[in-house]
């Protein structure tokens, strides 16, 4: 092999990791030497200094807001759903930072529609879980259906947590990834498993549960309404459900007034039972955005609205193929 030839080493650290890695320091002392009762209120007047300051990306977000959502959130409130939605990050990073101490955070998380599920695994073909992007979904989600005996194998990426130093390998993605991970049957790492699509058949073979965060990267995806547009969607998950037989479960993951937290795994999404496979992919994907958009609309800052490719109309992806893999 030639010196051109030669992967590029990995750094031991960089500045943005070691910047990351004194931040996540302050939130795991702070999740762990401060009650919970707290964490709301600091939470929530850290996400109102940022609005106030414009920090964050803050004008992203509010623009983000007002795009998709329109006068759904009126003009008013869109400064504190902004507040609200960095305030839940917040709560989020601290529930994970406390995961990595001896005593976990107590709160309720609540499953709603376990039975969904084990009606799918009835069946014997498993199940495919479809997680929407709400910001407590990443971990809530998995620790709730643990708690029920419900253990899935996650569909990840290699660039779920910190990439690209040593530093980042060692510490910080135990640190932010293991918390997770802990709840989980498995995960299957998308660019590490080369076989990934052949290990998450097997395991719906075996009757087993898979899960998959709803996103736009993806060898082929589809335009769906969702409130004031279209929001791009990948047809993975849909696709593996059809060719395994198995149920695809919408799952969205939210607060309650309560303070205590709600999985909400809805029962499978309908299959057309006949027309293209890219007609079935795309009124199955139609039908996830509409149940999404209630869970949205009622909780519009703990959805990620500043995540993911929204469009204000539906374009020809043969028109645009490099997009095809976005």
């Amino acid at each position: 092999m030639s010196g051109d030839d030669k992967a590029p080493a990995i750094p031991l650290a960089t500045a943005g990791h070691l910047a990351r890695a004194v931040q996540l320091a302050s939130i795991w002392l702070v999740a762990g030497l401060l009650p919970e009762r707290f964490w709301w209120p600091l939470a929530r007047a850290r996400g109102c200094m940022k609005v106030a300051l414009g920090l964050g990306r803050t004008a992203w977000r509010r623009e983000r807001l007002a795009t998709i959502f329109g006068d759904r959130v009126a003009s008013a409130a869109r400064d504190a759903v902004v507040a609200d939605s960095f305030a839940h990050d917040i709560v989020s990073h601290l529930q994970r930072a406390r995961e990595n101490w001896l005593w976990p955070w107590r709160r309720e998380v609540r499953v709603i529609g376990a039975e969904h599920v084990a009606a799918a695994l009835a069946e014997g073909r498993g199940a495919v879980l479809w997680v929407s992007r709400f910001t407590y979904s990443d971990l809530l989600t998995k620790r709730g259906m643990a708690q029920v005996g419900l253990q899935a194998h996650h569909v990840s990426r290699s660039s779920h947590g910190f990439t690209g130093s040593r530093l980042a390998a060692r510490f910080l993605d135990p640190f932010w990834v293991g918390p997770e991970a802990r709840h989980l049957a498995a995960r299957v790492v998308i660019g590490e498993d080369a076989n990934a699509t052949r290990t998450l058949r097997r395991q719906l073979k075996a009757n087993q549960i898979v899960s998959i965060t709803m996103g736009h990267v993806g060898a082929k995806w589809c335009f769906s309404p969702f409130l004031e547009g279209w929001m791009i969607q990948a047809t993975g998950p849909a696709n593996l459900a059809l060719a395994a037989g198995a149920p695809l479960l919408p799952v969205f993951t939210t607060k309650n007034a309560a303070g205590g937290f709600d999985v909400h795994i809805e029962p499978p999404l309908p299959v057309p039972a006949e027309g293209a496979r890219e007609a079935r992919f795309q009124a199955m994907s139609d039908e996830m955005l509409r149940r999404l958009e209630v869970h949205a609309r009622a909780h519009p800052a703990q959805y990620m609205f500043w995540r993911g490719r929204f469009e204000r109309a539906p374009y020809d992806s043969k028109a645009d193929p490099d997009q095809s893999e976005t």
